[in-house]
């Protein structure tokens, strides 16, 4: 897809020590990029995402289609923002 230039960072599930659903990946990232986590919206489809992204600061859309998306069913995702189609995260980061 040649989206080198549009990636700022990649932090995968062995980058630090520890793992999502702990928040070190997401401070990570938002270290590497120089974005405050409260400044930052970080987006899954898995529960841990979500849980992750809470413990870290920041901001939270849960996609609700996809992978894990059947985990984010209840209470974890009330006050993120839902996500129902891919076109759904552009009105949300304009």
């Amino acid at each position: 897809l040649d989206l080198g230039d549009a990636v700022a960072c990649v932090v995968c599930g062995d980058t630090t020590s520890e793992s999502k659903p702990h928040p070190a990946p997401v401070h990570l990232a938002c270290e590497i990029i120089a974005v405050e986590p409260a400044n930052t919206l970080f987006v899954g489809d898995d529960i841990r995402d979500i849980q992750a992204g809470k413990s870290a600061g920041t901001q939270t859309a849960a996609v609700l289609y996809g992978y894990g998306s059947h985990e984010l069913e209840g209470g974890i995702i009330a006050d993120s923002f839902q996500v129902h189609h891919p076109v759904d995260l552009i009105y949300l980061v304009r």
